[in-house]
């Protein structure tokens, strides 16, 4: 998966920390992912099944 640099705010660290102590977290690396991962299936749900698709950025093709 690849890495993404995040910077942290003070408010963004608290709503972390939170997620990381309901969730039992170790860290606030799991807790960001973890936010990530519900906010993908989150949108993939609303997007009522439809299946995405790499498209190639030379052609137009996958």
């Amino acid at each position: 998966m690849p890495e993404h640099t995040l910077t942290v705010n003070a408010e963004l660290q608290r709503l972390l920390e939170r997620v990381r102590v309901r969730r039992g977290m170790a860290n606030l690396e799991q807790a960001l992912e973890w936010l990530v991962k519900t906010r993908i299936r989150r949108i993939s749900r609303q997007a009522g099944g439809n299946v995405l698709y790499l498209v190639s950025e030379r052609d137009g093709t996958a």
